[in-house]
């Protein structure tokens, strides 16, 4: 699925990236690898390559099976640019 995020830096400046693929890898640890690859398509960076990874944390199945699901995950996550 295509995403855009649009990131603020910290001198006011900003990115948006058009994430045009992603990919899930799950890794022997239980964890799943979400890697997004897309272009820089406005403000810093314009025309770099971008690439945000993320971690989420194995599943708990007894929140899979509850009424109100899994309601949202959070893990660490980097975004490189390549200029």
């Amino acid at each position: 699925m295509a995403t855009t995020a649009t990131y603020t830096w910290n001198t006011g400046a900003t990115s948006t990236v058009f994430f045009a693929t992603t990919t899930v890898t799950r890794l022997a640890d239980g964890t799943s690898n979400v890697t997004s690859v897309g272009s820089v398509t406005a403000g810093f960076a314009l025309g770099s390559t971008a690439v945000r990874e993320k971690i989420f944390p194995e599943l708990d199945v007894t929140a899979c099976m509850s009424t109100q699901g899994v309601t949202q995950l959070s893990g660490p996550a980097t975004l490189t640019f390549t200029l």
